[in-house]
């Protein structure tokens, strides 16, 4: 899952609530200062408003929703940590204890880490339980006050770690989606190099024996040209389905297309496919995977005769292609590659190698069930 910069936070309060909190707390205090006046004498008094200014202005910053921008994660927990400290002081004086203690606990909540702002938390309810006892409330308040600053931290604490979790959510929501864009650039890629693959060595092969039949035999010639325009035609149209996504090979389908693209090249085709019942997914993935196989053997393997066959062995759905020709010729391309991938999606898998007479042995087993 993605992970949350400390850059990336915002407050987790939402700004309706602020904006009606900070409005509500500068009507407080300014109760607070006049108990203030009231309580204590001139120099008291002024230390009092002194706190009581830089503890606002230090509340309202943090209170901004572009604090982040301004101050690092060491300088929001300086700040609550002096706002701690002039709570402290306004509260010895007797002046509306809860409230600059519940601020201070609430703004530890939102912008703190939990295992940081927890100890201010924690700090500010046990201030407010000793000021109210020392203050002479009466029980009720004594009680209500602490309890009172407790729940408000750990409310804003509760919002930030939801706001938190839903952002991560969110990044994770789009690196999802990020990847499902790439896996489809990806599969789409596959299909138009197998399809086209195919297309074109077909045209390639009828193209040269038209060419090589030209002088001795028009009429053949014009028949293959007629040929390669109708595959030309059918590629036009794969591409087309493969691109809105509509294009379904099947096994046998392509065994068909194997036939015709073999023989174009001269190459004998021998195929014992059965009549297996096999799911949609596989069907499709197996007949890509025959489709690259035999554009393999026209392309690459100057073979006389190919080997198409299908069976059943040790619980496991077998399509083996096999020909005589000169044998791998290095590692294996896009293609091969690409059948593999195919393969491993549905759980199968690709072998490949020197047969036991010669020539490019290619065998795609899929575990069953089918």
């Amino acid at each position: 899952m993605a992970t949350l910069r400390w850059e990336d936070r915002r407050p987790a309060v939402p700004l309706a609530m602020m904006y009606v909190g900070v409005p509500a707390y500068f009507v407080i205090v300014a109760f607070s200062v006049q108990d203030l006046a009231r309580s204590h004498g001139i120099l008291a008094t002024a230390v009092g408003v002194a706190a009581v200014l830089v503890f606002s202005g230090l509340f309202v910053g943090l209170a901004l929703p572009v604090r982040v921008s301004r101050l690092t994660e060491r300088g929001v927990f300086a700040t609550i940590g002096l706002m701690a400290l002039l709570a402290v002081l306004i509260a010895g004086l007797g002046s509306s204890t809860a409230v600059y203690l519940a601020v201070v606990s609430a703004m530890a909540g939102d912008s703190l880490r939990s295992r940081q702002a927890l100890p201010f938390i924690l700090a500010m309810t046990g201030v407010a339980a000793i000021t109210s006892i020392a203050n002479g409330l009466t029980l009720e308040e004594a009680v209500t006050q602490p309890a009172i600053v407790l729940m408000v931290g750990l409310f804003t604490m509760s919002l930030r770690r939801e706001a938190e979790a839903n952002r991560a959510l969110r990044a994770a929501r789009e690196e999802l989606a990020d990847l499902a864009v790439a896996n489809e650039r990806l599969r789409f890629a596959r299909d138009l190099h197998d399809l086209l693959g195919h297309s074109l060595t077909v045209i390639r092969a009828k193209s040269e024996l038209a060419s090589r039949l030209a002088l001795t035999d028009a009429r053949q010639a014009i028949r293959e040209m007629e040929e390669v325009e109708g595959v030309a035609r059918s590629a036009l149209v794969e591409v087309r389905e493969t691109v809105t996504g509509y294009r379904r090979p099947t096994l046998l389908s392509e065994v068909a297309n194997a036939r015709t693209a073999l023989e174009s090249a001269g190459i004998d085709a021998v195929v014992s496919v059965g009549g297996h019942d096999l799911s949609e997914e596989l069907d499709e993935t197996l007949g890509w995977v025959l489709r690259e196989a035999v554009t393999n053997v026209v392309r690459h393997s100057g073979a006389a005769r190919c080997h198409i066959e299908t069976s059943s062995r040790d619980g496991a759905f077998l399509l083996r292609v096999c020909d005589d020709g000169g044998g791998p010729d290095g590692g294996p391309g896009n293609g091969l590659a690409g059948a593999e991938e195919r393969l491993a999606m549905v759980g199968g898998r690709l072998e490949t190698g020197t047969g036991a007479t010669g020539g490019f042995d290619l065998e795609a087993r899929v575990p069953g069930p089918w």
